[in-house]
């Protein structure tokens, strides 16, 4: 569910969250990615979650972000909430990253076409 208050601006998302974190007894990079068999209330904005991430690096704010960013999608949502299997699930968290850094150098291309045009003119 979405929950939109258009006088704060704010919009929540109650499926997932992502928590980054430093844990003193693991040394090497991990990411915990948990997909709930049914909806949990971890508070008052949190009612109906179904994805928790937990990642542990040096640079774990970082890479939580850029899950952040795969999570707020709502087909990779219902991709992952569809996925039979480990490799399913995988293969569209990779396919939708891989997606979103295609558009990215599209948007970064046209960008920099638009600016050459400007500097012409």
């Amino acid at each position: 569910a979405i929950e939109i208050d258009f006088h704060k601006g704010i919009v929540e998302d109650q499926n997932w969250f992502a928590l980054h974190c430093s844990l003193e007894h693991i040394f090497s990079p991990r990411i915990c990615f948990a997909r709930l068999e049914a909806p949990t209330n971890f508070g008052p904005s949190l009612n109906f979650v179904r994805f928790i991430l937990l990642k542990e690096t040096k640079s774990a704010f970082e890479i939580t972000r850029t899950f952040g960013t795969l999570l707020a999608n709502p087909e990779l949502r219902n991709e992952l909430l569809n996925a039979n299997n480990e490799y399913e699930f995988v293969s569209a968290i990779c396919e939708k990253a891989k997606n979103i850094e295609n558009e990215e150098e599209i948007e970064e291309k046209e960008l920099k076409k638009e600016t050459k045009t400007d500097l012409v003119e």
